[in-house]
């Protein structure tokens, strides 16, 4: 969507092509976008979950295709664990787009390019792919999954983990990985109810922007909460279920 409202179509028009290297991305054969994420020189980062895989929208005329990560292989249920030392089919230590991703959820792009990946069942990690395209495990959860991520721009991460309750976890710009949790039960704690599938912005300032499901809330540094958007009610407006707060 431009500024001025205009929306245009960008990939998965017919006659569609393989989605391969190179290929022009308005007639790429799409399947199941489910997170898109912008990096610093203007290209677009996306998920395609039943792949499953990140691809890369290159700028440029016309805009192509780059396969980030992701050997397109779906393990169907827990299979492998992805604790360093990984296991070999992991893919830790070798190039991205050979790697198992069993479930990327959600993606983040730092200022250098590094992807940032949420994979969601049998690793329970956040898999870090760098600019020179090898992969590794950038944070381990062992019995969780990561459910959404946010990165600030001063390198600074939260990871949300776990299904209801969901809870918080920051991690440093060097990896570091503070031992309490930002919050832990965003539900109850910031959205005054039960939530599944929260979504964060994380702000430098210490605040946030949480997708509550119903309702959109601002947490303050103060510890406050402040709804913004939406009308907190199944019933009047619906499920804010996949609001992007990029």
């Amino acid at each position: 969507m431009s500024p001025d409202g205009i929306i245009t179509t960008i990939a998965g028009l017919s006659p569609t092509v393989p989605m391969v290297d190179g290929a022009p991305v308005l007639n790429a054969n799409v399947n199941a976008v489910s997170r898109i994420a912008a990096g610093p020189d203007g290209t677009i980062y996306f998920i395609d979950y039943r792949k499953p895989q990140v691809w890369a929208i290159v700028p440029g005329f016309p805009p192509t295709l780059r396969h980030v990560a992701g050997n397109g292989i779906l393990l169907g249920s827990p299979s492998s664990d992805c604790a360093p030392p990984a296991l070999p089919n992991c893919g830790d230590g070798g190039d991205a787009r050979l790697a198992d991703l069993d479930g990327p959820i959600d993606l983040a792009v730092g200022a250098d390019g590094t992807v940032f990946i949420a994979d969601e069942y049998s690793t329970h990690a956040i898999r870090r792919v760098g600019p020179e395209g090898m992969i590794s495990t950038y944070f381990y959860t062992k019995s969780v999954g990561v459910q959404s991520i946010s990165l600030r721009s001063d390198g600074v991460m939260f990871a949300v983990k776990g299904i209801n309750p969901a809870n918080i976890t920051r991690i440093e710009a060097n990896g570091t990985v503070r031992s309490a949790n930002v919050v832990n039960d965003i539900g109850t704690e910031w959205c005054g109810f039960s939530v599944n599938f929260p979504v964060i912005f994380a702000r430098p300032d210490e605040s946030f922007l949480v997708n509550c499901q119903t309702t959109i809330i601002e947490r303050t540094p103060s510890g406050s909460s402040v709804r913004i958007g939406g009308s907190g009610n199944l019933s009047k407006g619906g499920m804010l279920v996949m609001v992007a707060l990029r």
